[in-house]
């Protein structure tokens, strides 16, 4: 038994030894997860920012006409134009329909006023 377990260390010994980089590193004891310090946050979490911090233009419309791509022509509310509209990720994500009809909120990039990110949907 001693011998098989002496030929393991040697064995396992020769191949760390091969092993280049910080993650095959061995633990050391000062490590956090050795020693059961808890490992302090390096940054604070970052606070959603608004549409003015963001500089886009927030506005209110209604789905006009549905493409195919999750895109949709809007109709905005304060001005008579039409602009084109993809759906954002968190309304993918959670699945929300978008239908012809509906009311939304539209995220309009200054740059580009004839496209833009629909991001809330009304009821």
């Amino acid at each position: 038994m001693l011998r098989v377990l002496t030929f393991f260390m040697v064995a396992f010994s020769c191949c760390s030894a091969l092993m280049v980089g910080p993650a095959l590193s061995p633990v050391r004891a000062s490590s956090p997860v050795v020693s059961g310090a808890a490992v302090p946050r390096s940054r604070t979490p970052e606070l959603k920012r608004s549409a003015e911090e963001r500089d886009f233009l927030e506005l209110e419309g209604t789905v006009v006409e549905a493409l195919r791509g999750a895109e949709f022509r809007v109709q905005l509310d304060d001005i008579d134009q039409a602009v084109m509209c993809r759906i954002s990720g968190k309304i993918r994500k959670f699945r929300i329909k978008v239908l012809v009809g509906d009311r939304v909120t539209c995220e309009i990039s200054p740059y580009d006023l004839s496209k833009g990110r629909i991001t809330f949907r009304k009821r």
